[in-house]
């Protein structure tokens, strides 16, 4: 990180630009909010492993498919504004455009 250089690539989910990140306290799941009106949740500390290992020279490619896909939520027509884990990684709290979902 302390080069500039991407730490990971999301596989392509999203149908529409992403809106919003966060993180978990812990850096173990990462959610993205779209103009889709999805939300997804993804196992960040896999992609994180497979990413290290590649440039270590022991691991294969980087992601290309929904491996690392923990969860999809879809709002109703609502696209995501922000996102923002509770204190305890109890709950994700979303924000839309259009109302709440």
């Amino acid at each position: 990180l302390s080069t500039g250089a991407p730490a990971a690539t999301l596989p392509p989910s999203h149908t529409a630009p992403i809106h919003a990140l966060a993180f978990s306290r812990d850096g173990t799941i990462l959610s993205t909010g779209s103009l889709d009106c999805t939300i997804k949740l993804w196992d960040f500390a896999a992609i994180t492993e497979e990413v290290t290992a590649e440039e270590n020279g022991t691991g294969n490619t980087a992601p290309k498919d929904d491996k690392y896909l923990l969860r999809s939520f879809a709002t109703k027509n609502s696209p995501i504004k922000t996102l923002h884990f509770s204190r305890r990684n109890l709950l994700l709290a979303v924000g839309t455009y259009e109302g709440s979902s």
